[in-house]
Order: C-alpha cells, then structure tokens, then sequence
C-alpha cells in the first residue's frame, strides 16, 4: 500500500505492508505483522506499532522513530534505516537485528528486545536493554550503556569508544580504532576484551568489576577493578593498573608500568608488595617492560 500525505494515520485490522511520503508526524498501526518503507522528512516523527514481526525496508525519517513490536525486528536486505532523531525500539523477548551497513542514526538509539545486532555507518549512541548476547558497530564514534542480562556483548567502533554505565553478565569484546574511555561504571561478569591498537584505553573508575581475565592491547593503558583483577597486557605507551583484590599480570609494555593490588601501595609490575602494607600479594607473570 502506498500513502502519501501531510501526517498519516493509518490503523490495520490485519497485517499491513506500507510505503509512506510524509511531511509531518505520523502513525501506523498493524494488527498482525508490519511492513514499512518510505520517507517522513523534514523533523516530522513516526510512531510504529505490530502485533507481530516488523520489517523495515528502505525508510528515511527526519525526526524520532519509535517501534512497538512483540516480534521479531528485521530489515530488508541492502536497505538502509535513516533516523535523523532519536530511536525507540521495545521488541521485549524478540530478537532486533538492524545491521545493514548502510544505516545510520542521528540521536540516541534504545533497543529493548532478547538480543540486538545494530550498525551504524556513522557514529552511534546506544542504549541497550537485552536477555542474550548482542551486537553494536559503529563506523564512527560509539557510546554505549545498558545491560546484558544473560549472554556476551560485541561492539565495535570506527572512532572514539565511551561506555557509559554497562553491565555484561557473559563476555565484553571491544574493538576500537580510536581511544577507549568511560563515562559509567563497567561491570563484566565474564572475560574482557579491549583491543585498540596505538589507542589509549582508560577504564579507571572505582566501581568496575572484571569478573574473569582481561585483556587489553593499546597504547598508554589504565585500569581499575574494585576487586581482584587478571590482566593480559600488550602495550605501547605507559601502563597503570590498579586492584582491590589479588592482582596478577601478564604480558608486554615499552613504556612505564606500575601496579597497584591495594591502595596506598603503588608497585611497579616487578616489584613485590611491602611487607609493612600487607595488601594481597601481586602475582606478576612476563610482564616484559
């Protein structure tokens, strides 16, 4: 069905497949599966809403998108999503997966569903609310929060990575073409991974918690767990890693190193703690500096 149109409001009383030419805020609501392609330009805004799966072909909106759907949410191949707001989708239980390349998300994206896989050829902001393991790829900049509840979280960045408050219940694997910092306390119930080559990686806040070995490959690199803490390193700048707990660390640095397994003590890697600090003992292993 096509629609054309200043602000369209339409209601199906069953499954519905629209191509819309908007102008201003629009509505669509299917009572059976969704379909939807088109433009809204200007800063108009779409408001979705399925009672079934939703599938977006090529769809261009000025202002927010928002989505309702209790299931699952696709894109047509080689199509493309264009947001030049803010991105609501609430998918609970169901999978979301917008990763065509050539999306691309003006405002803050907040993705409620199962599992999320999202690409943005640009720079992407994200919220993310998911029961199993998930996705985020960033062509620029990324910036992420949320929480995993159950499963691993991959993300990728094609420029400068800032995480925000982020909880993992399995494994974090962060890959960045720029430096890697945070704005949130990181709670990692798994492995971690940051890889961000010639990058500075600073995760320094107090309330991080790595729950299994950490590695990390940059440039200079700082690091702070509020309990113990097993790190793999390979870096090419200054090095500063900080723990509550028993701290043990592996690998290679060519610039400073220090190590901190309690505080006041800073220690460099080859250094063991002094006696009169009594913190848990640092287990260093090849730490060639």
């Amino acid at each position: 069905m096509n629609l054309a149109g200043s602000a369209i409001v339409l209601s199906d009383a069953s499954a519905l497949q629209a191509t819309l030419t908007a102008s201003a805020d629009s509505t669509i609501v299917s009572a059976g599966a969704l379909q939807v392609a088109g433009s809204v330009t200007g800063s108009a805004r779409l408001a979705l809403t399925s009672a079934s799966s939703t599938v977006f072909g090529a769809l261009s909106v000025g202002g927010a998108l928002s989505l309702t759907s209790p299931g699952a949410v696709t894109q047509l191949a080689a199509t493309a999503l264009k947001v030049g707001g803010v991105t609501t989708v609430a998918a609970e239980g169901q999978a979301v997966t917008l990763a065509n390349t050539a999306n691309d998300f003006g405002g803050l994206v907040t993705v409620n569903a199962a599992s999320v896989s999202v690409r943005d050829t640009n720079a992407l902001n994200a919220a993310l609310t998911a029961g199993s393991s998930s996705s985020v790829v960033a062509g620029g900049a990324l910036s992420v929060t949320g929480k995993i509840s159950q499963g691993d979280l991959t993300l990728g960045s094609g420029g400068l990575a800032s995480i925000g408050a982020l909880e993992v219940a399995g494994a974090l694997a962060l890959t960045s073409t720029g430096a890697v910092s945070q704005t949130g306390d990181l709670l990692i119930g798994g492995a971690a991974s940051v890889a961000a080559s010639g990058q500075s990686v600073s995760l320094v806040r107090e309330g991080n918690r790595f729950g299994g070995a950490v590695t990390v490959a940059g440039a200079a690199i700082s690091l702070r767990d509020s309990d113990a803490l097993s790190l793999s390193l390979a870096a090419s700048g200054s090095t500063t890693v900080t723990a509550a707990g028993a701290l043990s660390v592996s690998g290679a640095t060519s610039g400073a190193t220090s190590g901190q397994p309690k505080k006041p003590d800073v220690l460099p890697v080859d250094t063991a703690p002094k006696k009169s600090a009594e913190p848990k003992k640092a287990e260093i292993g090849r730490a060639h500096v």
